[in-house]
């Protein structure tokens, strides 16, 4: 029996499925690719990126029911249907205006150029002569974050996205449901963030900042560990009784790998 199935018809539905072996098996036929930023990216690119990853990583947690289906929509951005509970899902980044728009002018100018976040910290501006000095630099020239510096910083770009998001929430013509989420891709510029040290700082803001408004906020965010230069995607799932994180459920790294190798191999033959 197939019991699960990608839709793409007028009224936006995405996908059904009744089991979570059937949800993962429709998430992996969905593409999920998002262009660059100067190569034709759109909101419905990182929306479709943030909400399949999230749906990947909770098939298999008590946070979801089945059977389920998933619809696209506006305000908020999905509705995720779980065994008859309605579910509404609003999907944003956590950044800065002058650090996006620097990483746009280094994909189309200079693409390879290192990004010293240091330069883009929260509450201050940079200008365009700043940003094109930026990107003719050959040395670093920023100071370095010390201490939990870049926690700080990080924690106050997701609190400007959740208190953004808020207020749309407040709005008569922001659907309610029997649950609210709110679904965060942290593109904050702050590097080299410690998990353990994170922690503390969503436990301290977000549930006074959110609740009763928002059931669950989820955050997607790399971390890095002790010694390594290598990011693991993680999703923060906060509410009001605590605070968990899941490594991503990646169900597409494997995908991509094949469809590397195999335009390799077209391309040596």
């Amino acid at each position: 029996m197939n019991c699960s199935k990608v839709i793409a018809k007028q009224d936006y539905d995405i996908l059904s499925a009744c089991s979570a072996e059937y949800l993962l098996k429709a998430l992996a036929a969905i593409d999920i690719s998002v262009p660059r930023r100067t190569g034709g990216r759109t909101t419905e690119h990182t929306e479709c990126y943030s909400i399949c990853r999230l749906l990947s990583t909770l098939a298999k947690t008590d946070y979801l029911s089945y059977p389920l289906s998933l619809t696209k929509r506006e305000r908020p951005d999905f509705l995720l249907d779980c065994n008859g509970q309605s579910i509404g899902i609003e999907v944003t980044e956590a950044t800065s205006t002058d650090y996006s728009s620097y990483q746009a002018l280094v994909q189309h100018k200079n693409p390879g150029h290192f990004i010293e976040p240091t330069h883009f910290r929260h509450g201050e501006r940079i200008s365009r002569k700043r940003k094109q000095e930026l990107l003719e630099a050959e040395t670093l020239t920023s100071i370095p974050w010390s201490g939990d510096e870049a926690e700080k910083e990080w924690s106050l770009f997701i609190k400007d996205a959740i208190e953004k998001k808020h207020k749309k929430l407040k709005e008569l013509s922001f659907d309610k449901f029997n649950q609210n989420w709110l679904l965060i891709y942290d593109n904050c510029p702050a590097s080299f963030l410690n998990k353990e040290d994170l922690i503390p700082y969503i436990e301290k803001f977000l549930p006074k900042h959110t609740f009763p408004y928002f059931d669950m906020i989820f955050i997607e965010s790399s971390w890095f560990e002790e010694n390594s230069s290598v990011g693991e995607a993680k999703i923060f799932a906060v509410s009001h009784k605590d605070c968990r994180y899941f490594s991503v459920e990646d169900i597409w790294k494997n995908i991509h790998k094949f469809q590397n190798n195999k335009t390799r191999e077209q391309h040596d033959k």
